[in-house]
């Protein structure tokens, strides 16, 4: 005949039972992407107007014009860190990582970065390539003169030397210290380095006068932003870094796409926000790819 349990050995089990139910759900919680966040201490953001959500609503205090739905506040929003800094600045390139800007009015990004800091996303080196401002203003000149316009690849490619290309080259290790300087400073830090969205049709379409550039010139400059989003993700990686990809999700969404659907404002914008920069919309996409990645499943927003 079985011995029947006691009060006291059943609340033991009871409770044994309890705790191990409790513990049990304190592993999902943790392990719950609404909360991995918090285990977050410092997070920074460093980076040009493309992590600065230039003029995007809304947008204060020139010259970095950081934005406050630019994605490093979505991104805290989402996350929670005790501590979080916007250290971005419209106009930045790898050299005011360490300089500044604007003559001392902005001081050095990397002075954003503590020991305790343990998350990092950067956004950086457009500005050096010149691919927003001075690349596409020239090709767009250029393309104005339509079907007579001899087109801006032909240029940057005469000679059979790609100007762009070789520029690109030429930044690498200009990257490379940016990822080594934030290391350095925050040893401990999880880093991201953020990509180019795509700003131009994939399918070479034109779309004159959201942008001038020239149909023939669009396929061009695609492969220059891949080609600048290759380079980045090849020096994060060799840094210890993940590089965040926001340029397939982008696709359909560039600058020439209808208004319901454009995360990239073109050269006479349709929203507020920066001509050839990404809007709210865009500035969501790169939150939603730097939180998968974060997560461990990029390509989903």
């Amino acid at each position: 005949m079985r011995k029947r349990p006691s009060k006291i050995s059943m609340t033991r089990r009871i409770g044994v039972s309890f705790s191990a139910a409790a513990v049990t759900l304190l592993s999902i919680v943790a392990a719950s992407p609404a909360v991995a966040g918090q285990n977050y201490h410092r997070y920074v953001s460093l980076g040009d107007s493309f992590a600065a959500g230039t003029f995007a609503p809304w947008s204060a205090g020139a010259p970095c014009f950081r934005s406050s739905q630019n994605y490093a506040h979505q991104i805290e929003r989402e996350l929670r860190p005790a501590e979080f800094v916007d250290a971005s600045c419209s106009g930045a390139t790898t050299a005011d990582m360490k300089h500044g800007q604007s003559y001392g009015m902005v001081p050095p990004q990397f002075d954003a970065l503590t020991a305790d800091t343990d998350l990092v996303t950067v956004h950086i080196g457009g500005n050096d390539l010149g691919l927003y401002g001075k690349t596409l203003v020239a090709c767009g000149v250029i393309g104005v003169l339509g079907p007579l316009s001899p087109g801006c690849a032909q240029g940057f490619t005469a000679g059979g030397h790609d100007r762009l290309q070789e520029k690109i080259d030429s930044i690498a290790p200009r990257l490379a210290g940016v990822q080594e300087g934030i290391r350095q400073r925050s040893p401990y830090a999880t880093i991201l380095a953020v990509g180019a969205p795509d700003l131009l049709p994939t399918d070479g379409r034109h779309c004159w006068p959201t942008t001038f550039v020239a149909g023939r010139d669009i396929e061009y400059l695609n492969a220059t932003t891949r080609s600048f989003n290759a380079m980045t993700s090849k020096v994060a990686k060799a840094h210890g870094a993940s590089y965040v990809d926001t340029f397939q999700t982008s696709i359909g969404h560039d600058m020439c796409a209808a208004l319901a659907k454009r995360w990239m404002e073109g050269m006479i914008p349709a929203h507020i926000g920066a001509p050839v920069h990404p809007n709210v919309a865009g500035a969501k996409n790169q939150a939603g790819q730097i939180l998968a990645t974060l997560r461990g499943s990029p390509g989903r927003a």
